[in-house]
């Protein structure tokens, strides 16, 4: 298994064995559970060692998840306003498989654009989700290794299936605190953010100061609200290569 030369190599040929078959569980008495993806793309972007990667992402390897392998289609008939509407439409309502022809489609026509809005939707979702690092190393794998489905696959699959919730966004006020501002408060508290809290404070605010967006406002207001809560005596701590990528989004 440690045989792969490259992390292209080996995502092409197992990705499909950390992809699950549910992200998102509503039970008849009411119950919700929803289960945090993996970190293995965020780790093939910033871990540098493929031995290492490849030992890691190999924790959550599962056969008796969905093995089919998937070459991505694209949309190359719709015009740009419908592809617009149906990536939106699609993450919301959670299908996942209809989703990612749209995707592929976007991103080969306007890379930029199609980033500009995923990273949009997730600021809107629930940060606790912890959908930003996955959408941001997405981009950041395209640019380092070039554009492979299985990435694709694997991070809309989590981010349309853990499904979304806009409660905070809907109740947020505009803020009048700068990206830059915060960008200061968490290099000077690097130590305080090596936790799993701080891992999606970092990443949401890696996918904020990406873009300029019509409502940042309300995402800094999310943001600044999420660090004021922060309490360093909760925290989770983190493993080894969760370390190392947050080292890494620090730069």
């Amino acid at each position: 298994m440690l045989d792969f030369k490259s992390k292209n190599d080996f995502l092409k040929e197992n990705g499909r064995f950390f992809r699950e078959n549910a992200y998102f569980t509503l039970k008849k008495n009411g119950e919700i559970t929803r289960k945090e993806f993996n970190n293995i793309i965020p780790a093939a972007v910033f871990v540098e060692d493929i031995k290492k990667f490849i030992n890691y992402s190999m924790n959550f390897y599962k056969e008796s998840e969905d093995k089919e392998i998937r070459s991505i289609s694209r949309m190359t008939s719709e015009n740009d306003d419908k592809i617009d509407k149906n990536i939106l439409k699609l993450i919301a309502k959670g299908s996942y498989k209809h989703l990612l022809p749209y995707c592929k489609e976007m991103y080969f026509r306007d890379e930029e654009k199609f980033f500009k809005i995923l990273f949009n939707y997730t600021l809107m979702d629930n940060i606790d989700f912890n959908k930003a690092i996955q959408v941001y190393s997405m981009r950041e794998y395209f640019k380092k290794y070039g554009y492979i489905d299985i990435v694709m696959d694997l991070v809309m699959c989590y981010v349309s299936k853990m499904r979304t919730d806009f409660h905070d966004f809907e109740y947020a006020k505009d803020s009048s605190v700068s990206k830059e501002t915060i960008k200061e408060k968490i290099i000077n508290n690097k130590k305080k953010f090596m936790t799993k809290e701080g891992f999606k404070i970092i990443s949401y605010f890696k996918i904020l100061n990406s873009f300029e967006y019509k409502e940042e406002k309300k995402y800094i207001s999310i943001l600044m609200e999420k660090m004021d809560k922060f309490d360093i005596k909760d925290q989770e701590v983190i493993g080894e290569i969760e370390k190392e990528i947050l080292n890494k989004l620090f730069i």
